[in-house]
């Protein structure tokens, strides 16, 4: 019941979100941010049809279950951190900011979506972000009890480097 209920927000989502990626491409934005939003929409709607099929195999033994279970949750972490990025490289866009003028700039901006990337597929062996146990059920490493923290301490320093560093004046 709840795992129904979970795929009908699911699906719920993904239409509202591809509706919103389809509208924005005649909408007045400039054809950049036109182009930055609807990748927005269509990164998280797949972000999301990898989660609802996670929903669907977590807890399915076997080995195709155990597989399935961790490439979508593999690649659920990575659509989730680039479609952060893409928000992130959107609104900078919509403020005119000079935040990503520099190829410099924009390389330490995807660090932190890069290393995402590479600890959910690293997760297989090293079971940082989560694991899939005997069962095939999905369990949370140590590095995803940290992801808070980290948040925090990225915010901090887009922060501080955004008033000192990189004046948009």
């Amino acid at each position: 019941m709840v795992k129904a209920l979970k795929i009908e927000i699911f699906l719920l989502c993904m239409i509202v979100l591809i509706g919103l990626a389809v509208r924005s491409r005649r909408s007045l934005f400039s054809s950049t941010q036109q182009l930055l939003f609807s990748m927005l929409g269509y990164t998280s709607a797949a972000y999301i049809s990898f989660d609802m099929i996670w929903t669907l195999s977590d807890g399915v033994d076997g080995t195709l279950g155990i597989a399935v279970n961790w490439i979508s949750n593999a690649v659920s972490f990575s659509l989730f951190a680039i479609a952060c990025l893409i928000w992130f490289i959107y609104s900078e866009t919509v403020q005119g900011s000079r935040l990503l003028t520099s190829r410099y700039r924009v390389l330490l901006v995807t660090l932190p979506t890069a290393l995402v990337v590479v600890l959910a597929f690293a997760s297989y062996w090293t079971h940082a972000l989560f694991y899939i146990d005997a069962r095939g059920v999905y369990r949370r490493g140590v590095a995803y009890y940290d992801s808070a923290y980290r948040e925090l301490l990225l915010h901090h320093i887009y922060v501080l480097t955004r008033f000192s560093a990189f004046p948009t004046g």
